[in-house]
Order: structure tokens, then sequence, then C-alpha cells
């Protein structure tokens, strides 16, 4: 339930709920003491050309001792060697690119074993890690969060961005611990069918690795499973900036190079919910391109539902996207903010930006960095360095923040430094601040609130060349709970009188201002009541809210074999935007996990409609614009599919300001009554709402009987 109305939901059955289980989605964050890195390159003329770096940032109080250790591709012998750090700052470590760099292989799509390129790294105490490769001539190049082997995983949807044809977009997987690993790897063109090759290795230091390179000018999506945990290091060494911009004939120029770490998704069983939800947020200023890897999805249909929010929707419109494969999600000039919510499973997203982005002018570079779920924004202090002049210092932080309270290296920040910009979803719970850092230099930034931070900027060599990372990131907190259970029992029989007790069980969900999709089922007849209380200010202007509250229509189970309807254009359910903000539909249960396929009617598809896939246990949110719509019908072939709505007296002026709200139940047009209803106004003005059912029929033979929506507003 969203707008203003979206508050605390309140639940009571007549019944006796058992309490759900939960399980962690994150358990770790970006500092640790153990890493992986891969340097990545391919095709280089001239070695003496790079330069490649480890930095290693101590995040507590105490020295670090870090030992970092390869094999080298050139003497095939161990290399071990150990730096202390200082609290607090970072401590840079130069490699040499003959030795842990392999750019020779073949770049066709295949998975290929390649010697061993990982650099193992041990502290004693928590650090960050930061990989820095570039050309010293040019400045191309990239700087990436190394992450801590805690956050290894075994699930990953991959997809890089199209580099210039004839250079590559490289997959580094990196194995971990002893044991042999097993790895299946698919790759998919255009969200087409997976081509699958398997490969087993062996972890074990010294021992060749598996590499994925493409040089076809594609950005094809990859996914990834491993019967053991693994990390992986991606690059795209010549990312086409046109392509950026969707102006590529693939064999542009200019491009730069951009590398990260992939991050791991998760399972949805299709019926869990996560609490809080997955929000992740990001500005269009230096962004061109996202990248969304929704979880594995194990029931039939193979799709995880979400909600896209922009500048130019946000109230949110509702996205399903393909599990096994990534989705791209290109930012226009016209995009000033984007935001990804997934209420069922996590849904890594991933940006390929510029620093100059979404300014109508060539692309001075290219970077690439995760993005976290708000769940991972950390408070107090993050250490960043920054390489160039001039170089920005990007937090999104959660609004009650204000930029005067944050300091860098403990002094206030200057005004003419900022630019702020304010994000108008999520209910505007987070702003964007972008910093200009004078003094390329390591720095420490503090804020007493919950923040993001990232670092990027652009060589100061004349050539094309930019460089983006995220500092840090905490904890995911995101919870997944069971949405249903598939048997509650009661703890008593049915009551046989009004007058006797029956059990009452309330259940208030968080008000963390999102929406909450409960499925419920009982072995007994029960009652289910919703209601959304105005406990704060939480509207569009400071004060609107108003209570709602519904009694929830039960769903008929569909047996996936018989129809519920014989005549297509039966309409089920009707409404009319008038008085209508949204919608929520449910379909009933079906016994075959499959998805269940309803047809909606409204202005723009009288006649024929147009169809809607509804996925089995959850309920589907419909917004309306009273400008566009005016009305709206929903049928089902399979079953019944039952319909809340979300409405204000004041919704058809669609100005804004909305002045009250309602809920109510949308009954299917069988149980529309004749003759006489009784009703009670509470108020001068108020209006009776009449729905019409009008049956036209034509001689022709062929003719089906069809029904027109015909509403009387009347004054008392």
């Amino acid at each position: 339930m969203t707008y203003l109305w979206r508050q605390r939901l309140l639940i009571c059955l007549s019944i006796w709920l058992i309490t759900l289980g939960t399980s962690v989605q994150g358990i770790a964050d970006s500092d640790g003491t153990d890493f992986v890195a891969n340097f990545l390159q391919y095709g280089s003329k001239n070695p003496k050309d790079f330069s490649v770096k480890l930095y290693f940032s101590c995040v507590s109080a105490a020295k670090a001792t870090v030992t970092y250790k390869y094999t080298s591709l050139v003497t095939n012998a161990l290399v071990t060697d150990t730096t202390v750090v200082d609290p607090g700052s970072f401590v840079s470590v130069f490699l040499k690119y003959q030795e842990i760099v392999t750019d020779g292989f073949v770049a066709n799509g295949n998975v290929k074993l390649v010697p061993d390129t990982r650099v193992f790294i041990h502290s004693d105490v928590p650090i960050k890690v930061l990989a820095e490769i570039y050309n010293i001539n040019t400045g191309v190049g990239d700087v990436y969060l190394v992450l801590p082997t805690s956050l290894a995983g075994s699930t990953f949807n991959i997809q890089l961005p199209q580099s210039v044809d004839g250079d590559a977009m490289i997959i580094a997987i990196a194995g971990q611990g002893n044991a042999k690993t097993t790895i299946k790897v698919g790759v998919s063109i255009n969200q087409g069918p997976l081509t699958t090759q398997n490969q087993v290795f062996d972890p074990t230091m010294g021992q060749p690795q598996p590499f994925i390179a493409f040089n076809d000018a594609f950005a094809d999506s990859v996914y990834i499973t491993s019967d053991q945990p693994i990390s992986i290091t991606i690059a795209s060494t010549c990312v086409d900036l046109l392509y950026l911009v969707g102006k590529s004939n693939g064999r542009s120029k200019p491009c730069d190079y951009a590398a990260s770490m992939a991050q791991p998704i998760g399972v949805w069983d299709c019926q869990s919910i996560l609490t809080p939800y997955d929000l992740r947020v990001i500005t269009g200023t230096y962004t061109n391109l996202l990248t969304a890897s929704p979880s594995d999805a194990t029931c039939a249909g193979n799709i995880l539902p979400t909600m896209v929010y922009t500048n130019d929707n946000p109230v949110g419109k509702s996205t399903i996207l393909g599990t096994g494969y990534s989705t791209n999600f290109p930012i226009t000039s016209n995009t000033k903010d984007f935001g990804l919510r997934s209420s069922h499973a996590v849904v890594p997203l991933t940006r390929i930006g510029s620093p100059n982005a979404n300014m109508n002018v060539p692309l001075n570079g290219a970077f690439m960095h995760l993005i976290p779920d708000t769940t991972q924004f950390i408070t107090g202090d993050i250490n960043f360095k920054t390489f160039y002049a001039g170089d920005t210092l990007e937090i999104y932080s959660e609004s009650s923040t204000t930029f005067d309270q944050f300091t860098i290296d403990g002094k206030p920040i200057s005004p003419l430094q900022v630019k702020v910009i304010p994000i108008g979803f999520f209910d505007r719970n987070y702003t964007s601040f972008a910093i200009t850092i004078a003094t390329p230099t390591n720095h420490v930034f503090n804020s007493p609130g919950k923040y993001i931070a990232y670092v990027l900027g652009k060589s100061d060599r004349g050539y094309i060349a930019g460089y983006g990372y995220i500092a840090g990131f905490n904890k995911s907190t995101l919870q997944s709970y069971p949405a249903s259970t598939p048997h509650v029992s009661s703890t008593a029989a049915l009551p046989t009188t009004t007058a006797a007790p029956v059990p009452v069980i309330s259940t208030a969900l968080p008000d963390d201002q999102l929406q909450h999709s409960y499925h419920i089922s009982s072995d007994y007849p029960i009652v289910v009541m919703g209601a959304i209380m105005c406990d704060k200010p939480c509207a569009t202007q400071v004060g609107e809210c108003d209570y709602g509250a519904f009694v929830a229509m039960p769903m008929k189970p569909y047996d996936c074999f018989d129809a519920t309807q014989v005549n297509k254009n039966e309409f089920s359910r009707i409404i009319s935007t008038s008085f209508t903000k949204e919608i929520f539909v449910s379909p009933g249960d079906n016994n075959c996990e499959a998805t269940i396929e309803a047809t909606i009617f409204n202005s723009n598809h009288p006649w024929t409609g147009e169809p809607l896939t509804l996925p089995n246990l959850l309920s589907k949110e419909i917004v309306f614009n009273p400008i566009e719509e005016s009305e709206f019908a929903i049928t089902s072939m399979n079953t019944d599919v039952s319909m809340i709505r979300l409405g204000s007296p004041f919704a058809y002026k669609n100005d804004g300001k909305i002045k009250g709200a309602f809920m109510t139940i949308v009954p299917d047009v069988s149980q529309f009554v004749q003759d006489e209803s009784s009703f009670i106004l509470l108020g001068d003005g108020d209006y009776l709402e009449v729905y019409e059912i009008i049956v036209m029929r034509n001689p022709r033979k062929d003719y089906c009987p069809s029904l027109r929506i015909s509403l009387d507003a009347l004054e008392r």
C-alpha cells in the first residue's frame, strides 16, 4: 500500500498464528581480514605501460599487519610480503604486471583455465582493500573495492558493459579453500536461451583458475553457479562509451577500462517476503546504465516481481525481472534518480557510469561498481582515497541528515563544495550529495546519520579515462520470512453462537513505509481485517494522512485444469478511477505452482483487453492516473481474482492533494444486487457511487453479450 496511506498494516485473525522463522540474507560487510584480488587485462602490447597497485586501509583502532602472496607468472614461485598499516591510513603496494596479470588468452566466450593470477591477502585486524590498474601514459584504468572472502557466493548473474569489438569483457573466477570445485556457466545473448558449459578446477593456490572472456561487442549475460564458494572479478577492457549513450556501432572509439567485483544472488521460494524490502537508490548524475541481477526463483515462470522508481514515475512501476540473466536499465539525461525495490528476494544492482554522465556531452571515462541495499548504509567515519584534483565524493544519506552535519578530515564542508540532489521516491527518505574534493590524497568522511559513499573522478592527463568505486558498506539486515503457512491450526472449535468468545490475534507490521503482501490459510473459516493507521505525517504535504480499513475477501483455489468462466466477455470485477488511486488484485491459490493469466480492460483497451500475469500467492498493485484512465476491469478464465480498492473522494482531481482515503473490496459482477439497498451517509455532500450493468445484444449470432460500466455520482 503506497502514497500517504502507506503506514502500519494491522491484521486481525480469529485464530492463533504460529511464529514464523527467519533467515538472514547477508552477514558480512566490505571490511575483513581475508581477501582475494585479481587484476584483469587483455592483449596489452607493452606490460611496462601498466601500473598495478593494492591499497590497504586500517579500519580498526590497532595497527594492521597485512600479508599478501601470489604465484609469480614469471618464475612460478610463491611470492610473499608483509606491510604494516596505521589506523585510519592507506598504504599502497606496487605489484609487477608480468607476475600477476595474464592477457594472452582467447576471448571467445568459452570457459578456460588460465595460470593462477590471484593475490591472497590476510590481515590480523579488519582492513579495507582497493585495487588499481591503469596505463601510466594515458591514465586509462580503474579503481575498485576488493570484497572479503566472507562475501563469496555460489550463484551469480553478471552482465558487463559492452566493449569495443576486438577488446574484451573478462570474468575471473577465484576459488576458495582446497576442495575441488565445479562451476556451471550459462551465457545468454539478448536474454535468449542459456548456452551452458561446465568446468572442474582446483582452488589450491598456484593451480589454474577459470576465466571467461568475450570480444564480440555484445553485452552478454552470464549466469554462474558453483558447488563451492567463489569470488568473481569482472572487467571490460575498452568500454564502448557510445554504447553507454545508445549510439554504438560496435566498432566505435573512444573507450575506457572499467572493473569491479560481482555480487552473489540469492534464491526466492516464490512465497517468502523480505523485511525490510530490498531498496537500492542512485541518481542519474554520474550514471549511464544500471544492471539488475535478480535472485533465482524456484517456481514456474522463473520471474521475480519488483518495482522501479524514477523522477518520471515516483509512485513506481511494477517490473517483472526474468531470472537466470541480468536486465539493463539505460539512464538518459532525463533520468534524475532511479530506485529499485524488491519485496521477495535480493536484486544486486551495478552502476556503469561516467564522471560527466547525464550532461549531453561526450563521455570522459567509465567506471562500474555495486550498489548496496539501504540496510547496508553506514554511520560515522569512512576512509577513502582520491586520485586527481577536483574528484567527487558522492554521498547518499537519509534525509534526516543534512550536509552541514558532514565533515571531511574533521572539518565542515563548504556549501560551495556541495551539489544537493533530492530523491523524489521512497517517501523522500534519501538525498544525494556530490562533494568536490580539492586534494588528491587520503581522506576521512564522517556523518552522524546513515549513508553510503562512492568516489569518482577523471584523469588529468588529457585522455578519456575515469574511475569510480564504492568506499564501503555495512552488513545487510534483510531477512526473509515465509509469506504464508500452508496449514494453520485453530486452538478451538468455532463458536456455535455469536455470543461465544472468538479467539483473535492482531499482527502489526513495521511502520517501514513499504508494502507488505500476506498469504493466509486456515483449516477453519476465519475473518481477516486489515487497517492502515494514520499515526504520523506521511504524505507529500506535512500532516496529510488518513485511516483506512477493509475486510479481506477469501480466494477460491484453482486446480490448474478447470475454468471458472465460460464467456470470456464476462468481466469479473469492474471499477471507475474517479475515486480510485490504486487497486490490489490477488489470484486464487493453484496446485501447480503456475502463474495465473488474467485479462485487464481499461480506457486504452476497452474491447480486447490486454494480458496480465499474476504470480501465485501474491497481490499485485495497479496504480491509476485518472487523467489517462477512466475505468478498469479484470477477468480470468482460470480462477477468481479478488480486488481491494484504495481510493479517495478527491482522487479524480489528480492534483496531489488527496484529502482523505478509504479502502473497500470490489465484488464480482455476479454479486451485484437488485432492487433496494440501504446505506448510511456521514456528512453533507457525500456521494453514492452506483455501478449498473447494461446488457446490449446484437442480432448477429456470433456477437457475445458485453458489459458497459455506468457510474452515477449522486449528491445526497
